[in-house]
């Protein structure tokens, strides 16, 4: 297992989750892995990638996602309360129980949670 300490300029996970929307939309939506074909992420992957993980670092098939990294911690807190789930790896699976066609839900889900954190002056 390898620990992964995220150095970035971000503070508020509001711009995180705003980025992380971004590269979802731009480079697609994926499920079961955190780093797709063509560069599409999954909810986590993409708030990793927002925050300047590299997609290698982020596609290792033994890959665990720990950082002690505040915003990373917040950002995702964010998505998995508004998701109603509790913990990294039931948002996880929440993403990975969508289906394909349904990338619209996983966009709404951080306008959700970009809105509580905005609303949190996060």
């Amino acid at each position: 297992m390898s620990k992964l300490i995220i150095k970035t300029r971000i503070k508020k996970p509001s711009t995180a989750l705003t980025r992380a929307k971004n590269i979802l939309i731009t480079k697609g939506w994926t499920r079961g892995q955190l780093v797709g074909r063509g560069g599409s992420h999954c909810a986590v992957g993409a708030v990793g990638s927002a925050l300047g993980v590299s997609d290698s670092e982020l596609s290792g098939l033994y890959f665990h996602f720990t950082s002690g990294d505040k915003v990373f911690v917040e950002s995702t807190n964010y998505l998995q309360e508004a998701a109603g789930v509790r913990g990294l790896g039931h948002l996880m699976e929440y993403n990975d129980s969508l289906r394909p066609s349904e990338k619209a839900k996983i966009l709404a889900l951080f306008d959700k949670a970009i809105l509580a954190a905005k609303k949190d002056n996060r």
